[in-house]
């Protein structure tokens, strides 16, 4: 599992690492929970259930409450807050640190970060970063695109031509996230996809090589990230394969304990699996508003029989 460090949060948080430190300390400390504490009650005195392994947050209420404490109080403190347990404090508002709590962190080595814009504000983006840090995650191979408002993974064996079915969706005007791998991850029961930094904008057509599709269609046809809705999976057309025709052969692919509904498409020569896709994740969508139009066919010819039996 990767460690992060404070440093990684500070350049995560777009700070300058010289001039965002109160001082320059000797050893990066790790963050190991994806938490945030806004000491609030802790500078009252009541110290039951504080989690010591969370970043300190300090705002510009906590910083009034602060300037009326008596000395021997606040050495208190942050004595006990600040603890080798303790990645990092983050002051928002540019707000000045008392001496007392400077000199604590400076002999603790727990780095102080100094941040300009409002608690909220921070406390979004520390939230956001560590989110992203810390969530469960898996790499998965196949090409994400967004389709007409959906996320879809497509899926299949290599050498299927999941990469040329993208290159002609692109040209219809969607948006690739990555192509042969997917780093996906897991926020709030919800499956996001992202590419890996190493092939982010690329993509790779045999017998051309790899493309930077930003290059070929301009920025705004890669999605930075898009949300897991539908997966496709390619396979190779078998003829002694019996295929369904009335689209009912819907299955369920698991990602990290989510259930997303996946389809399975025969590739043969000649099929426009482009335009197929396309097609499909239309009538996914129907299906999400309540249209079934294979199981209103079904009704139709069920009706169709049961009239002509009627009349015999």
């Amino acid at each position: 599992m990767t460690k992060y460090y404070v440093s990684d949060l500070i350049k995560a948080l777009n700070l300058n690492i010289d001039d965002s430190l109160e001082f320059a300390f000797k050893n990066d400390r790790a963050i190991e929970i994806p938490e945030v504490n806004r000491v609030g009650l802790e500078l009252a005195g009541y110290r039951q259930f504080v989690e010591l392994k969370r970043i300190l947050v300090l705002g510009t209420n906590e910083f009034g409450y602060i300037a009326q404490m008596n000395d021997d109080d606040l050495y208190d403190c942050f004595d006990f807050l600040l603890c080798e347990q303790t990645p990092c404090l983050i002051a928002s508002r540019n707000n000045e640190l008392p001496k007392i709590i400077v000199d604590i962190a400076k002999q603790k080595d727990i780095p102080i970060i100094r941040w300009s814009g409002s608690t909220s504000r921070l406390l979004l983006q520390v939230y956001a970063i560590l989110d992203e840090w810390f969530a469960p995650k898996e790499l998965v191979s196949g090409t994400l695109m967004q389709i007409n408002g959906k996320g879809v993974l497509i899926k299949g064996p290599s050498g299927i031509g999941k990469s040329e079915i993208a290159l002609e969706l692109m040209k219809k005007g969607y948006n690739l996230v990555s192509d042969d791998s997917v780093e996906v991850y897991l926020y709030d029961n919800r499956l996001v996809g992202k590419a890996p930094k190493l092939i982010r904008n690329m993509i790779e057509i045999r017998g051309v090589g790899i493309l930077d599709v930003t290059q070929l269609f301009g920025h705004g046809i890669v999605s930075e990230q898009a949300q897991i809705d539908y997966v496709i999976e390619l396979s190779k057309w078998d003829k002694k394969l019996t295929y369904e025709r009335v689209g009912d052969n819907r299955l369920i692919e698991n990602i990290l304990g989510i259930d997303l509904e996946k389809l399975v498409l025969p590739v043969s020569e000649g099929r426009s699996m482009a335009a197929v896709i396309e097609v499909s994740v239309t009538n996914f969508k129907l299906q999400e508003n309540g249209i079934n139009v294979s199981l209103d066919f079904a009704k139709r010819i069920e009706t169709e029989l049961k009239e002509k039996n009627n009349v015999q």
